[in-house]
């Protein structure tokens, strides 16, 4: 995957974007390489992507790191680096995999879904969290 696009974007505008996908699929369209995540709403958006989280996705792109690395990098704790990861990867933004550290057991190395992200909200009236 070349990109990953994360947006607000209500039910109407997701089911167009999946049936024209389906409409694609079903003529043999060749598809770009790109993923999308939507958010129902800006404030979940801004819940998942905090200033902290989005400097973290910053680091990852293109690279693999450990979340040790992104603690020393980040200048953060490393149990609140652990906990953004978790979230981060919950949400498909990240790609976490534990490895082998020879002598010292096992550690997490992440990596960012995609090495462009593009984040796009939109605030409407209708789309208010209650």
């Amino acid at each position: 995957m070349t990109r990953l696009i994360v947006r607000t974007e209500n039910l109407d505008d997701f089911l167009a974007r999946a049936k024209d996908v389906a409409r694609r699929a079903d003529t043999g369209s060749q598809f770009d390489r790109s993923i999308t995540i939507s958010f129902s709403d800006v404030v979940d958006m801004a819940s998942i992507l905090t200033k902290e989280r989005i400097r973290m996705l910053q680091a990852l792109l293109g690279v693999e790191k450990t979340v040790s690395e992104l603690a020393i990098e980040l200048h953060r704790n490393q149990q609140s680096v652990a906990r953004d990861v978790k979230q981060l990867e919950v949400a498909g933004l990240l790609f976490a995999k534990l490895v082998s550290n020879p002598g010292h057991g096992r550690h997490k190395v992440v990596r960012a879904a995609a090495p462009r992200i593009e984040l796009s909200a939109i605030i409407e009236l209708d789309t208010i969290a209650a």
